[in-house]
């Protein structure tokens, strides 16, 4: 196997962009990573943000 027969969909970073680029996971981890760690803390910022999708 060389690495152009290597396939990207095996690729964890390609998994990972794939997960992040929903609608709201990098609004969700900025906040997260600003220290945001309730439930209500979420929804407060975000009104929008449905219950089921912040699950």
């Amino acid at each position: 196997m060389t690495f152009f027969d290597f396939d990207v969909t095996y690729c964890p970073v390609e998994l990972s962009l794939q997960v992040i680029n929903r609608k709201w996971v990098i609004q969700i981890i900025r906040d997260m990573f600003f220290g945001k760690k309730r439930f209500s803390e979420f929804k407060e910022g975000k009104p929008e943000l449905t219950n089921k999708a912040l699950s």
